[in-house]
């Protein structure tokens, strides 16, 4: 096979630069020595396929048999040929002249993969692929550049570029930089790990610069308050994170590698963690290599995309080291805002509460919550249930502020505070179940501390005798305030170096596997005092005004019962001969206490003869309509309605015996509820007409709600109570017409002249008298005594038993009971928003019972002629009669709406039940009792 190379010149060579790939050496380069191995291995290429005689005799030492053998092939003309080249043109030549890389191994037989080539065929075909103006470098020279660039300096080989912030080759670097040995793949793969971390460590370590610089221009152009300083103080914390995570990247970036220096593909596997941090940081950032100056704008919520990061984290099982860096990243950045909360809570010396507290503005503004900016960025991480205790411990402390100033919750200064009860971040198993029992450890001792407050007890002797439990006095290494910057370089001194030190994998305990969970075991303890602050303030709300901060709640929701549920039986009365009158003379009041009363209110004695002119509606006071206008008016009115309200209380006062104990919040009512006129939306002018049942709307009752009770009667329960009394004017209206009217004289000689008019009228009148009896008693037995009565009852209990009810335990839970007792009242009074078809034929039947006492009036006066009453009556017992029967149609409609919906198994909203409109059904509709509810 060497005499086949023996001669080798140019003329033998050029055919087959034309038929070799682009990828082999030209001829001109080939070696002339036969025993080149690049030579043998192309022999061997260019050989007959294997298994064949002639391959086999090719490899094997040439000798006597061996050449004896080759004379005996067919082939006489390779046995002429003396030349490799030649042989391999011929060889060619015999082959299909379509050369194809499905063609081309039956001609050049080399393996399918280079590293399968000898080793000297695959350098000798590796350096002729590379470019020849290349030189390459040491890898020695090329790995100590790297490492400059490492740590984001410039270099000889790549300097940086402050304008774009990123490594670029120097000027003096070759124009292709490849390392002796590697290809240029190899090399770019290399080279990228390491320009990417110089890259991103020296964008990053601006960032801190970059934020402090955000603070001068704030405090140059702006006068920060209370709310940017909030800003600042997280943008300082995260800032010192930050500087402390980079500072031991670059302490590790600086510590000699493992590998040597020379194995720059070990060198490059060594930073590959490095490479995964800075790049998670940067895109968090929003520093990372895609962009270039000028960036986007920071997360404008630091604390929520920390969260959210760490928490893609550890769903998607990142590695070990980028979860401990998030962690530590938010567990510092939160350190201003865990302050923040625990100040709201009273566990600061100085909190944010004390200037609103000092505030002579109303209680009801702490619904708006003006908390620092810290607080609601902190709470956005947090778990609804949690947020919603949090911030009604907040504002429950800020109503007991107002409420009882010294109470003891309110009271404690820093000194008292025992350091077990300041929150911090748990990442342990131990810690997550020794917490649990610290959290209900503190509530007992808290709650003992409220008692023998009240009780006139030391409160210094509470932690003498039952001493909180404590932690190490160790200073909490995670404290802004006690963690220096280390100097460059160093690394003992390192918070985050001991962060990643004391946790191990997994970062999350197994009690709490995920985020969320962990931020309950987090809370516990700042939970726990929230729920007690809560209970305290209902307490102190719930007691007397005998007690220190009592406000007594049940007695001013009495007063709301008394007056605007009509449930106080003189101020009804009084109001009803305010208002309703019997136009009768047969009827008036005979001299005695009414009379009196009536002579207080102004109200004149009716004359005997009665003039149409004076009663412009049936069942208004000759007080309403004496001025011949409507609404009325005038200081008259407004005196009228202010002696009712102070009568009322001054008869209840008479009525009591000597030893009964008045409360001095009833004494007080007079200055506490008071009639005033509506403002009445514009397009609602049915007020406008005397006759219509809407005609009293323009009275309001007004109720003035205490300071300290404003979260649990706020504007939207009163604004209930307000139209129930509105609603309830009404039928005592109804209800006064329809007691007229069925008194035996107004129905002589009414219709003389038919007996069937007559007949129809005692009809008519009994059906009206059954059916605003019946739902008079409705209204104020079922609707509205069933649900109040057991709303009062269970707070009477919370009182009395001191008992901690499960549902009840804050004023914010007591207000929302409040508010569905309120709903269940209008639902069973039909005044909600969806029974617009049952009040509107209610109030249909209402109506048509005044237009029938009017009806009656005038043909008792004789405006009104026989016979054209006579088909007034006939209209009316008919419009009567289709009003009911369509009333009673749409509630068993809506009844058995309800059946259903309890036979399905709907989820009940919590609260008190709703109204029974059956009961309303079965008075109405006797004869076919309604369907019960399962």
């Amino acid at each position: 096979m060497a005499g086949l190379a023996d001669h080798l010149d140019d003329t033998s060579l050029r055919p087959l630069d034309l038929l070799l790939p682009d990828w082999l050496p030209s001829s001109a380069e080939l070696p002339r020595d036969p025993e080149d191995a690049f030579a043998k291995s192309l022999a061997l290429a260019l050989s007959p396929p294997p298994g064949s005689r002639l391959r086999q005799e090719a490899l094997e030492p040439e000798g006597p048999r061996e050449r004896g053998v080759i004379e005996e092939v067919e082939l006489e003309e390779f046995e002429e040929e003396n030349h490799l080249w030649e042989l391999a043109a011929k060889a060619v030549t015999v082959q299909p002249t379509l050369l194809t890389w499905d063609t081309s191994p039956q001609v050049f037989r080399l393996p399918p993969l280079l590293s399968h080539h000898p080793e000297l065929f695959y350098a000798a075909l590796r350096k002729t692929v590379d470019t020849p103006k290349v030189i390459p470098l040491n890898a020695s020279y090329v790995a100590s550049e790297l490492r400059t660039v490492l740590v984001g300096y410039s270099g000889s080989l790549w300097i940086w570029d402050a304008e774009r912030e990123e490594f670029n080759p120097g000027e003096n670097a070759p124009e292709a930089i490849i390392v002796d040995g590697y290809t240029a793949a190899a090399c770019s793969s290399i080279f990228e790990r390491f320009l990417t971390i110089g890259t991103l460590l020296r964008r990053l370590q601006a960032v801190p610069d970059q934020l402090r610089g955000y603070l001068h221009i704030l405090r140059l152009h702006t006068v920060i308050d209370h709310q940017d300083r909030a800003s600042e103080s997280w943008m300082h914390a995260f800032s010192h994170a930050l500087t402390l995570v980079l500072s031991h990247i670059r302490d590790t970036l600086e510590k000699e590698p493992a590998c040597p220096s020379w194995n720059l593909s070990s060198l490059h596997l060594e930073y590959e963690s490095q490479e995964a941090l800075l790049t998670a940081l940067a895109d968090l950032l929003r520093r990372d290599r895609r962009h270039i100056p000028p960036y986007r704008s920071f997360p404008s919520n630091m604390i929520s995309a920390l969260y959210k990061a760490l928490d893609r984290a550890t769903a998607s099982s990142s590695p070990h080291v980028l979860q401990c860096t998030i962690a530590f990243l938010l567990q510092l950045s939160t350190q201003p805002c865990v302050k923040a909360v625990e100040d709201s809570l009273g566990l600061g010396q100085a909190t944010f509460l004390a200037g609103f507290v000092d505030d002579l503005a109303d209680v009801a503004n702490v619904t708006d919550d003006p908390v620092p900016k810290e607080v609601k960025a902190f709470e956005m991480i947090l778990p609804t249930d949690v947020r919603q205790t949090l911030e009604r411990g907040r504002k429950s402390l800020a109503l007991l502020k107002k409420a009882c100033p010294s109470h003891i919750l309110c009271g404690r200064s820093a000194e008292d505070i025992d350091n077990a009860e300041h929150l911090r971040w748990i990442w342990s198993d131990a810690e997550v179940q020794s917490i649990q029992i610290q959290a209900e450890r503190q509530a007992d001792l808290l709650r003992t501390l409220v008692e023998r407050w009240k009780l006139g007890l030391a409160t210094h002797q509470v932690s003498k005798d039952v001493p909180f439990p404590r932690l190490a006095d160790a200073a909490n290494p995670f404290d802004t305030s006690v963690v220096p910057l280390p100097p460059a370089g160093s690394s003992n001194d390192n918070a985050f170096t001991e962060f990643l030190q004391s946790h191990p994998a997994p970062l999350l305990p197994s009690f709490a596997p995920t985020l969320p969970l962990l931020l309950h075991h987090v809370f516990a303890k700042i939970l726990a005092r929230s729920k007690v602050i809560s209970h305290a303030l209902l307490e102190t709300l719930l007691s007397p005004p005998s007690q220190e901060g009592g406000a007594d709640l049940l007695a001013y929701i009495h007063i709301l019962k008394s007056f605007h549920l009509l449930s106080f039986t003189p101020f009804t009365e009084l109001l009803a001969n305010a208002l309703f009158v019997h136009p009768s003379p047969e009827i008036a009041h005979a001299p005695g206490t009414r009379s009196r009363v009536r002579a207080r209110l102004g109200i004149a004695s009716l004359p005997h003869q009665v003039t149409g002119e004076e009663f412009a509606a049936v069942g208004l006071g000759v007080g309403l309509t004496q001025r011949g206008q409507w609404p009325p008016g005038g200081s008259d009115l407004n005196w009228i309605l202010r002696r009712v309200v102070i009568d009322a209380l001054a008869a209840d006062m008479q009525g009591r015996a000597e030893s009964t104990h008045i409360d001095k919040v009833w004494e007080e009512a007079d200055s506490i509820v008071g009639f005033g006129i509506r403002d009445i939306e514009e397009g609602d002018d049915a007020w406008l007409d005397p006759l219509a049942v809407e005609a009293l709307d323009f009275l309001d009752l007004q109720y003035k709600v205490p300071r300290s009770l404003a979260v649990i009667l706020s504007d939207n329960v009163v604004s209930k109570y307000r139209g129930i009394f509105s609603f309830l004017l009404r039928v005592l209206r109804v209800d006064t017409v329809v007691r007229t009217i069925f008194h035996p004289s107004f129905h002589e000689s009414l219709f003389p002249a038919s007996a069937q008019h007559t007949r129809l009228l005692y009809r008519t009148r009994f059906l009206a008298q059954s059916f605003i009896t019946s739902l008079v008693d409705y209204l104020f037995d079922t609707a509205i005594r069933s649900p109040w009565d057991a709303f009062h009852a269970r707070l009477t209990h919370v009182r009395e038993s001191n008992a901690h009810d499960t549902e009840l335990q804050d004023v914010f839970a007591v207000a929302a009971y409040h508010d569905a007792v309120m709903d269940s009242i209008l639902e069973g009074c039909m005044l909600r928003s969806h029974q617009t078809k049952l009040a509107g034929e209610l109030k249909t039947s209402l109506g048509t019972v005044l237009l029938l006492g009017q009806l009656v009036l005038d043909r008792r006066r004789g405006t009104v002629s026989e016979g054209e009453g006579g088909k007034k009556l006939e209209a009316l017992a008919d419009r009567f009669s289709t009003s009911v029967q369509k009333l009673i149609d749409f509630l068993k409609h809506y009844h058995g709406r309800e059946v259903e919906r309890s036979r399905v198994g709907a989820k009940r909203e919590t609260g008190p039940r709703g109204a029974n409109l059956a009961d309303l059904l079965l008075r109405l509709n006797f004869h076919e009792p309604p369907k019960r509810m399962e």
